[in-house]
């Protein structure tokens, strides 16, 4: 993965930030944000994003502990690219991690160069 970049809210277009208040499931157009707050305490979430569009999904994530990495051990901060879905469920692209989010507010920014959804469900126990 390349850098981490720090997307704020001053860095999007207005309205373009969608937020979910610990538990919830948005789907996330090109050039659009979701801010997602979680909860802190060593309290566990989880958060699974994937590519509902038929390109490839480049998203930016940052707000995440630096520790907290995906289900297959790479740091959740970071610039990603998902393929779009495959004709089998199972072996759609997705990210998916379950930590401790410290209470952090996670941004997830849709950066594709074309027209593709992300879908993203997060889980933060109340």
């Amino acid at each position: 993965m390349s850098e981490v970049l720090e997307v704020t809210r001053e860095d999007l277009p207005a309205g373009s930030d969608t937020v979910i208040e610990k538990v919830g499931t948005v789907t996330v157009g090109r050039s659009k944000a979701c801010t997602w707050y979680t909860a802190g305490g060593g309290t566990k979430s989880s958060v699974t994003i994937s590519n509902k569009g038929k390109y490839t999904l480049t998203l930016v994530i940052s707000g995440a502990p630096d520790q907290v990495r995906d289900d297959e051990g790479r740091q959740l901060n970071g610039i990603w690219k998902l393929p779009p879905q495959s004709k089998k469920k199972s072996e759609d692209p997705r990210i998916m991690a379950f930590a401790d989010f410290e209470g952090r507010t996670v941004r997830i920014l849709n950066n594709s160069a074309e027209s593709t959804d992300a879908e993203v469900i997060a889980h933060t126990p109340h």
